[in-house]
């Protein structure tokens, strides 16, 4: 995760100034095409304070991970990377009560490079977490290995879909009026998408 303390101290005044109920946290690294709207309603019936999402591991075991109780669906641990992990990656997306996040960015502002994920699970027994489990595509980028990965993914039509071309939540991209790529008589390409004004020699 890399939701920093101190960007979100710097935006305080948006946060004191909206009358908004909650504040959805969405990390960058993320991969994924997701309506939010279920999310922040099972947020609101769940009583929670705190509301995390996560999806079924899709990856390898860097990263956090949740151990969540099954039948109350509550985060019981937020583990590490270098703790026994579970299944239960997080995506990276939180919901919070506004006048909570208000709270600990005053609480922690002397700590204003702790992540948002680290605050919350050292205050885990005082203000609980929900679990939300994402079902659809997802990657989380944490490094090298993970972007390649991600890349690689997309030769799959079926994920290429689910990201790019859902019917109410499309994602579109600024276009590239470039020449189209040229592909030189000794090139030999497999398995490859490949941009507009490329030179495949």
């Amino acid at each position: 995760s890399k939701m920093i303390l101190k960007d979100l101290i710097r935006n305080r005044r948006i946060l004191d100034s909206c009358e908004a109920d909650y504040v959805l946290l969405c990390d960058s690294s993320t991969v994924m095409n997701c309506d939010f709207q279920p999310f922040l309603e099972a947020h609101a019936a769940s009583g929670c304070p705190v509301s995390v999402m996560y999806g079924k591991e899709g990856q390898d075991v860097n990263g956090i991970h949740l151990e969540i109780d099954k039948k109350t669906g509550r985060v019981k641990d937020v583990l590490y990377p270098g703790k026994d992990q579970t299944e239960n990656r997080f995506l990276g997306v939180i919901a919070i009560n506004r006048e909570l996040l208000i709270d600990c960015l005053k609480w922690y502002a002397a700590l204003d490079y702790d992540d948002v994920i680290d605050i919350l699970a050292h205050e885990k027994d005082k203000f609980p977490m929900n679990s939300y489990e994402f079902k659809g595509y997802h990657m989380v980028i944490d490094d090298l290995k993970d972007y390649k990965k991600a890349n690689a993914d997309m030769l799959d039509h079926e994920h290429r879909l689910e990201l790019f071309e859902q019917e109410n939540y499309q994602i579109f991209t600024k276009v590239q009026d470039e020449a189209p790529t040229i592909y030189k008589k000794s090139a030999s390409v497999n398995k490859s998408l490949v941009a507009a004004g490329c030179v495949i020699e």
